[in-house]
Parts: C-alpha cells; structure tokens; sequence
C-alpha cells in the first residue's frame, strides 16, 4: 500500500506560502486577525494587512544578517502590537 500522492507532474506541492499567496490574492480586504484588548479596544488586520506587516518583517530580520536555517527568538505580549502598514 503506497502512501498520499502529493502533487503531480502538473501541480505542485501546495505549500503554506502557496496557501497563504492565495488567500491573501483571493480575500485580501477580508479580516485575517480580530483582537479585543482587555479595555475593549478591538485591532483588525486584513489578509492583505497582515500580509504586509510579515513582509516588512521578513526585511527587516533579513537586512539584519538572518537567512534560511537562522534561528530566530520571538518574545511578545500574547497580542498583537505590530504598527499598521
């Protein structure tokens, strides 16, 4: 018994960046992120938003010497306090 095919000679692996490239193309103005602080202020990020703010994170650690393998060490606040794009 063989395992999954996945993919094929006409369509690729589908990838996590693969998904996430199309859900950011095909519902970009919708809501990706939808945060209510404990005051009761609400944060909300569409697809195409947060797309941006992975992005210019992805500069930014890159401009700074990190490649593929790097490790990289995240600390936050359990919420998401990242400036708009």
């Amino acid at each position: 018994m063989s395992g999954p095919v996945i993919g094929s000679a006409t369509r690729p692996p589908m990838t996590f960046a693969h998904r996430w490239d199309a859900a950011v193309s095909s519902s970009g103005d919708r809501p990706f992120l939808v945060f209510e602080g404990p005051d009761g202020s609400v944060a909300e990020w569409t697809y195409r938003e947060f797309d941006q703010v992975v992005t210019r994170m992805g500069a930014t650690l890159a401009a700074a010497g990190v490649t593929h393998g790097s490790p990289v060490h995240v600390a936050g606040a359990g919420r998401p306090d990242v400036d708009r794009p």
